[in-house]
């Protein structure tokens, strides 16, 4: 199966009925522009943790200043656009609540499109799976050899399913800067 981010592009446009999931839909397309275009595999592999993947991908485009996100223990990141938090906790709190939409075959909670990035971790290729609800979620990922983006997408939701269940943080944008 083949990288097709036309046809999710297409599947976003008509599943935006209302202003509230138009802008989702936006979102979405922002995500799959950032992917395919930014960190799709092109070139040198860069070794990276998934930490400084997240710092990377989820910066402002405009201002390219770290954006707010959360990265929980089996690869789930959650990020926030323009959104401003004043704590951790807040953005936890914004994080657990959107993490919490259960994922339903059949309905596009369950819409994944796995994209592989230019990044190497521990010495495995990098993945993210992005979701199509809600598209401000996705699964950072590795894996030892080049996979089917059929597998790659089914282990991403299992990951995302376990995530939503345990809720174990691992970073957010909070902790990435005070380390930095």
């Amino acid at each position: 199966m083949k990288h097709q981010p036309n046809k999710l592009l297409r599947h976003v446009l008509c599943h935006t009925e209302t202003k509230t999931t138009y802008k989702k839909g936006l979102i979405s397309i922002f995500f799959i522009f950032i992917f395919c275009n930014k960190f799709k595999m092109v070139g040198a592999v860069t070794e990276k943790t998934f930490q400084e993947i997240c710092d990377l991908i989820f910066r402002t485009n405009a201002t390219n200043e770290p954006g707010f996100w959360v990265l929980y223990e089996h690869g789930t990141a959650v990020h926030f656009g323009p959104q401003t938090f004043e704590t951790r906790d807040q953005l936890v709190a914004a994080a657990n609540e959107l993490i919490g939409v259960e994922v339903c075959v059949g309905t596009p909670t369950a819409d994944f499109n796995p994209l592989q990035l230019n990044f190497t971790t521990d010495g495995k290729q990098v993945y993210f799976v992005a979701y199509s609800e809600p598209s401000t979620m996705g699964t950072l990922m590795t894996s030892g050899a080049t996979a089917d983006d059929f597998f790659i997408g089914i282990q991403g939701r299992e990951k995302r399913r376990l995530d939503c269940e345990e809720k174990k943080i691992c970073t957010t944008s909070f902790d990435f800067a005070a380390a930095q």
